[in-house]
């Protein structure tokens, strides 16, 4: 088997496997098993960017998605308790129009970048590599990730306070 065959092959599994469990999260009830087949689907989305070369974004991916946003949200569902209230979401009044904007803005937004891409030879200006991006981020970039990082902080305390809320309640 050629090394092309092989990498192919790989890349239909990783796109098989995002779409599968997606899919999973979007038809499944039960919201532990949505959260668990969300981060299947993300690390096949990080197993795509290493075929693609993208190691920078492979291991961003891990370690904020998987590592980060999905395990709080784990934790969350495991500490929060069971509502017994009767309005749930799937009760409550819905906004098609705000929808399909939403759905046309994004549309819109991902074909512009597409076509930006077939124009240039890369969205990006400089090397992929970890080292040159880790220095752009200590520089050029540094003040928007201090405000990033003072986001997830917030976020972070926001949401502990909520559970506590939530906790006492009782």
């Amino acid at each position: 088997m050629s090394n092309e065959i092989i990498y192919q092959i790989l890349m239909t599994s990783f796109a098989v496997l995002t779409i599968s469990s997606a899919l999973v999260v979007l038809f499944f009830n039960k919201i532990i098993y949505a959260a668990i087949s969300l981060i299947i689907s993300l690390l096949a989305i990080a197993g795509i960017f290493t075929l693609l070369g993208h190691d920078f974004l492979a291991s961003t991916q891990i370690m904020v998605y998987v590592g980060g946003v999905l395990i709080l949200i784990i934790f969350g569902i495991m500490l929060t308790k069971k509502t017994s209230d009767k309005k749930s979401l799937s009760t409550q009044k819905r906004h098609p129009l705000f929808g399909v904007l939403v759905g046309t803005s994004t549309l819109g937004g991902l074909s512009y970048l597409l076509f930006q891409s077939g124009k240039t030879t890369s969205l990006l200006p400089y090397k992929q590599g970890t080292k040159e991006i880790g220095k752009l981020l200590m520089t050029d970039y540094l003040l928007p990730l201090e405000i990033i990082s003072i986001l997830l902080l917030v976020v972070l305390i926001g949401s502990v306070y909520i559970a506590s809320k939530i906790e006492t309640d009782d």
